[in-house]
């Protein structure tokens, strides 16, 4: 099986077909973490038949994997709804979340619609760290009981963790619950801007005297799902390829880090702006090479270094330039 979704795999990829989809559902949230990168909690957000018919054009596609995310997005009044059509087409889905709403019939309906899994963020190994990063009191314990609720029904959980200057000290201890737990834990070391390209929560991030410190093999994810970020600096990723990104309002993007916009498909269909007709950003996107990325592609920190292209164009506007907070967690740069 693994050999025959590595050869389908590379049938999307040299063809530049859409396989998996993180749709943001809502910007609300019941949380206001520190380092969080959205920065307006409302917006005009797709409506339930407009979300289903997005399904179907997603479907018709040939999308494979479908992940839900927010804000939160058990705010949402149809998700129930949202993820029958999603079973009921066959998608992997998978929700992203933190936690703070599962309750018992929640988690019933997540099972009685086939969740693959659910990733939970963990900002804290006790619950005075997590309820401060997350800012909501009592988030912790409901954290931990959301968790308990899905073994009980033998739905996967995935514990997520964003390495910041108010948690590092408990990331050891982080990793050791989830080991407890039994659960995969993932934890990643780099702070986005906001998504208005504003760096007040850059304060959160750490130096990288501090990022020296930590054991690497305890950060072993990613910005995005099941994205291993031990191999050094990306210069091209799949974003834009065989990866996409939706936002609450319908913006399409090569993912929800790298925000350059696409299209929307509340003014047309995802197959154009995808296959049919992709914006001069998305063909150039496409063509990009790692050594387009001069100063990056031969940078003597490369190896060490926690650069994407999402992150470089988040910072700076340009999907080609260095990272500055990449570059001071890799040592190049003094923090300022």
């Amino acid at each position: 099986m693994p050999a025959l979704l590595d050869e389908i795999y590379a049938k999307y990829k040299k063809g530049n077909r859409a396989y998996a989809v993180m749709l943001e559902l809502t910007y609300r949230c019941v949380c206001r973490c520190v380092h969080c990168y959205i920065d307006d909690y409302e917006s005009e957000e797709m409506g339930t038949s407009e979300i289903v018919d997005l399904l179907d054009q997603l479907k018709d596609e040939g999308v494979l994997d479908i992940g839900l995310t927010g804000g939160e997005v058990f705010l949402r009044d149809d998700l129930e709804t949202i993820l029958e059509e999603t079973s009921r087409r066959g998608f992997v889905t998978y929700v992203l979340t933190t936690g703070i709403l599962i309750n018992e019939k929640r988690a019933d309906m997540l099972k009685r619609n086939r969740i693959h899994h659910v990733e939970i963020s963990l900002m804290g190994a006790t619950a005075e760290t997590h309820d401060l990063v997350m800012r909501h009191p009592g988030a912790f314990d409901k954290t931990m009981n959301a968790v308990r609720l899905l073994a009980e029904r033998g739905i996967p959980v995935v514990l997520k963790n964003s390495v910041l200057r108010q948690n590092y000290r408990e990331l050891p201890a982080m990793f050791k619950l989830a080991e407890t737990l039994k659960l995969p834990f993932s934890a990643n070391i780099s702070v986005l801007p906001r998504i208005d390209g504003t760096f007040d929560n850059q304060h959160c991030a750490l130096d990288y005297q501090t990022a020296l410190s930590i054991d690497s093999s305890l950060m072993q994810g990613g910005l995005l799902p099941n994205e291993d970020a031990r191999g050094g600096a990306k210069l091209t990723c799949n974003a834009g390829k065989t990866t996409c990104g939706i936002s609450p309002t319908g913006i399409v993007y090569p993912c929800l880090i790298w925000r350059m916009p696409l299209g929307n498909v509340r003014e047309n269909r995802f197959r154009d702006i995808w296959r049919d007709k992709p914006n001069e950003s998305l063909r150039r996107l496409r063509a990009m090479k790692g050594e387009d990325a001069k100063e990056c592609f031969s940078c003597d920190f490369a190896k060490k270094c926690k650069r994407c292209p999402g992150l470089a164009f988040s910072e700076t506007g340009d999907y080609l330039s260095p990272v500055e907070s990449s570059c001071i967690l890799a040592g190049k740069k003094a923090i300022k």
